[in-house]
């Protein structure tokens, strides 16, 4: 999982279906697994272990700097 990527919680994380976020930050140094950083599509921003979430969509390089 890297910054840019397209998430959804896992079935019992999410409360709705049309949940989705965009990950702004990936935080690898404070647990096993790591932290995930995410905006989501209400305008909360969260954090949440990264076994809690599923990729829907990954950025590529060439679209984040």
């Amino acid at each position: 999982m890297k910054v840019g990527d397209l998430v959804t919680g896992v079935d019992w994380i999410a409360t709705d279906a049309s949940d989705t976020g965009l990950v702004l930050a990936v935080i690898r140094d404070v647990e096993i697994p790591p932290i995930i950083e995410v905006l989501w599509d209400n305008g909360v921003v969260s954090r949440t272990y990264q076994d809690e979430l599923r990729i829907l969509c990954k950025t590529s390089h060439d679209m984040v700097e």
